[in-house]
């Protein structure tokens, strides 16, 4: 299934066991694009664990709390842009995408930076907005969208997720681009 898969989503917790390590390992040598969502939890990560996992994926998923901890391994850079790439530099990221919670996210890919603001909403749940972010991203990406029109579909189903209680709210995918991001704007 991970070999027949266009993308593979992993992230470090399932790095912290010997065991599903080891099986998160041999499932990467099957997967067509890795996309680390990193998702650092002390005390449940180490420095070598985490280049281990950056050192694999084509995709990085990061928030403005864990790049500048994870940058600041390599150097002394106090701008997100410049910690973005020293990352995707060191470790060959193709694309990485750091969110910000309601400031949006920042996007490098081909060379080029992208941004969105964000949306700005009652926040009731912040459980499973990245998720969902991550998501949308992979969607747009997959459909070979324009990088400004992925973002703004990510942050919006992102957003959308946060003003709602409990991760996994139901609505259709058609309506995320009508009925939400029209609601945001």
């Amino acid at each position: 299934m991970v070999s027949e898969a266009a993308y593979f989503v992993f992230g470090s917790l399932a790095a912290r066991n010997e065991t599903s390590r080891d099986t998160l390992f041999k499932l990467l040598e099957q997967a067509n694009t890795k996309v680390l969502d990193i998702n650092l939890r002390a005390p449940h990560f180490t420095k070598a664990g985490v280049e281990s996992l950056l050192q694999q994926c084509h995709i990085l998923k990061i928030n403005d709390q864990e790049l500048p901890l994870i940058a600041g391994w390599y150097g002394d850079l106090k701008k997100l842009d410049d910690q973005m790439t020293l990352l995707q530099d060191r470790f060959d990221i193709q694309t990485i995408v750091t969110t910000r919670g309601g400031d949006g996210s920042v996007l490098k890919m081909g060379g080029e930076r992208y941004s969105h603001p964000g949306f700005k909403v009652n926040v009731k749940d912040t459980v499973g907005s990245g998720d969902a972010f991550l998501a949308a991203l992979l969607y747009k990406l997959s459909k070979n969208a324009p990088p400004d029109e992925t973002l703004e579909f990510a942050n919006g189903l992102g957003a959308f997720i946060a003003s709602c209680e409990g991760a996994c709210p139901v609505y259709a995918i058609a309506d995320v681009e009508t009925d939400i991001l029209a609601g945001f704007a």
